[in-house]
């Protein structure tokens, strides 16, 4: 909540409305008349109808703190002569609340602006993995990652939502990464989970860690992304290429990751997500899982294995953050 003065000089003259302002709950504006003979009187009224004498308000300037929207106007008496009435203004007060604002995945870029609050709590969760739906294999699950920070009246916020990896038979995708960001600036990114093997199910390194390295897929595949960059892809065979996550610096407004790629078997599409999630190269010519997008991507799985999570990030105080909890498409929260 801000605590500053606004200065309104009011003319005495019998027009209309002179102005309006936009006060958080608990901010305060001052109310100054320009000069006038007589004896002056602040008024207050709910619709410009039917107005109040403010108790005490007797001087040229005027200050106060209102809970509640209303008009203002000052009143001059002169000896008998009828009263001079000033120009009015509106004063609209935003009360300020505890509240809750939820995002969920879109494939866009969502934004949240800051309004008569100081500070938010973000939790973010990262997309899982794709699952092999020939058992079924879920795919590695989604970190979470929780903050508090500190925020200004007008600040956007740009949030990024990520999606679960893609389903496949044998193999499947990386999720997407989750995160929100002020500008150019990263805030909070909850990686992704990765693609799996139905070979390779219980690889240990398919969850998304709160670390900011991305992990490298099993047994020697694409290596994990360090410092925000990608996950490393696997190639086996000349063309059939199994991709790693996308990190934060592949793009800051949210990234597709890119499709697994092959001319003789199934692939699977990469997933939107900050980073984007990898896709994977299916049965017979890889079987290789794909990387989990985050502030790192995780790297993609050798043949018969499966990918690594992505790495996260966070700069909030009183921090909560989880490794490879979270299933399903990503998801914000977002409190204050």
């Amino acid at each position: 909540m801000k605590n500053i003065f606004t200065i309104l000089a009011l003319l005495l003259l019998p027009f209309g409305v002179y102005g309006q302002i936009t006060l958080c709950g608990g901010e305060q504006a001052c109310l100054v008349a320009s000069p006038y003979t007589g004896s002056l009187q602040w008024q207050r009224s709910p619709d410009m109808i039917s107005w109040t004498n403010i108790s005490l308000a007797t001087t040229d300037t005027f200050c106060l703190a209102p809970l509640t929207t209303a008009y203002y106007r000052a009143e001059v008496m002169n000896g008998t002569c009828d009263p001079i009435y000033s120009d009015t203004t509106l004063i609209n007060v935003i009360p300020t609340s505890n509240g809750v604002d939820t995002f969920f995945f879109t494939g866009t870029t969502q934004q949240f602006i800051v309004n008569c609050i100081d500070s938010v709590v973000i939790t973010c969760f990262g997309a899982q993995g794709g699952t092999v739906t020939n058992g079924p294999n879920p795919g590695g699950l989604g970190a979470i990652m929780s903050g508090k920070f500190n925020v200004s009246d007008g600040d956007t916020l740009t949030i990024i939502v990520g999606g679960q990896g893609s389903n496949e038979q044998y193999t499947s995708g990386g999720g997407g990464g989750t995160g929100v960001a002020k500008g150019n600036t990263p805030w909070i990114i909850a990686g992704g989970g990765a693609g799996v093997d139905f070979q390779d199910a219980s690889y240990l390194g398919r969850h998304a860690v709160t670390t900011n390295d991305g992990i490298g897929g099993n047994s020697g595949g694409g290596a994990g992304g360090t410092a925000g960059g990608n996950g490393g892809d696997y190639i086996y065979g000349g063309d059939n290429i199994s991709r790693g996550g996308l990190g934060w610096t592949a793009g800051m407004m949210g990234t597709t990751g890119p499709n697994g790629s092959s001319s003789n078997t199934v692939t699977t599409s990469g997933t939107f997500g900050l980073g984007g999630g990898g896709g994977s190269v299916g049965s017979g010519w890889c079987n290789c899982g794909a990387g989990g997008g985050g502030y790192s991507g995780g790297g993609a799985g050798n043949i018969n294995t499966s990918g690594g999570g992505g790495g996260s990030y966070n700069i909030g105080v009183n921090q909560n953050n989880t490794g490879g909890a979270h299933t399903g498409n990503g998801m914000v929260i977002i409190s204050w």
